[in-house]
């Protein structure tokens, strides 16, 4: 009959570490110091008169956006129009 080997645990629990007296100490893996994150890039545009059409359409979605979360009925906007 095959009986169940049980290996016995070590490492771990009373006498397992070193004692304090003997001046080891417990040293931390270095961690990475360089990490890449997001950051969005924003570009800086001089407004003129080319940017008035797009300026007055986004006027326009957010005080349609105004409206609609105070009760009003939806709007849509044409975005392939000049205007």
């Amino acid at each position: 009959m095959i009986r169940d080997f049980q290996i016995p645990s070590t490492g771990f629990g009373p006498g397992s570490q070193p004692a304090p007296e003997d001046g080891a100490e417990l040293e931390y893996m270095e961690l990475p110091s360089d990490m890449r994150t997001y950051a969005p890039r924003i570009p800086m545009v001089e407004a003129d008169d080319a940017l008035a059409p797009a300026l007055d359409l986004m006027r326009a979605v957010a005080d349609a956006a105004v409206s609609v979360a105070a009760g009003s009925k939806p709007r849509t906007f044409d975005l392939l129009s000049d205007r």
